[in-house]
């Protein structure tokens, strides 16, 4: 025999429990993004301002306006919070080739006619030093090397799925594979010669990238 609760109403005759409001977990999972973007924005201006080594996690806590206890909820080390950032690059390079996906009409056309934002977006001084120091550390460190090297294969299949559109039959895949590679050279080997040469003519970067991709790809 059930035991009566206080109401007189066993739990048959209370029925199930109700389940928990699906708002209050959204909430929670929109608090936890958040918190998490705060914490990879903060580690971004440390590493950029500090290296990779001087941005302690306790920097890292402070820039973002919380505790270090907080950042390890989230985050079990620095490189976690690294892969993170890296990945969210991969991100925003999947949304950019999606948006040159969609648009109707010539690719190659729709690519040069974006360079010149690209090109200001590649070269601007905090995507550099970033960029640069990430690198850097991958030389160094293998945990950090291993996700800028994963991230690198997810960008470059994202590239090759949107220039097989303007493949030519002729090429083999080793051909196409090559060109693909080209691009990537073109815009991580101008950010350091950007920072040899920062007085670069932007303007002649972008007719010399505008040639040089339609003579790759064309």
């Amino acid at each position: 025999m059930s035991r009566p609760s206080s109401l007189g109403l066993g739990r048959a005759e209370r029925g199930p429990v109700p389940d928990r409001p699906a708002h209050g977990v959204r909430n929670r999972e929109e608090e936890v993004l958040r918190r998490r973007e705060r914490i990879i924005d903060a580690a971004s201006a440390c590493v950029r301002k500090a290296g990779f080594h001087a941005a302690s996690m306790a920097h890292i806590a402070k820039a973002a306006g919380l505790s270090v206890g907080q950042i390890y909820r989230d985050f079990d080390n620095k490189e976690a919070i690294i892969a993170a950032l890296v990945e969210r690059r991969v991100a925003d390079l999947r949304e950019t080739f999606a948006q040159l996906n969609s648009e109707p009409g010539d690719l190659l056309g729709a690519m040069i006619a974006r360079l010149p934002q690209n090109i200001d977006h590649c070269l601007g001084e905090d995507r550099i030093s970033l960029d640069l120091e990430i690198l850097a550390e991958a030389v160094r460190n293998p945990r950090v090397g291993q996700i800028v090297r994963r991230a690198e294969a997810n960008q470059m299949a994202i590239a090759v799925q949107l220039l097989s559109r303007l493949r030519k039959p002729d090429w083999s895949d080793q051909d196409f594979e090559v060109r693909a590679e080209l691009l990537h050279v073109l815009f991580e080997g101008v950010q350091a010669r950007a920072v040899r040469r920062p007085d670069l003519d932007r303007a002649a970067l972008v007719h010399g990238f505008a040639r040089l991709i339609t003579e790759t790809l064309d």
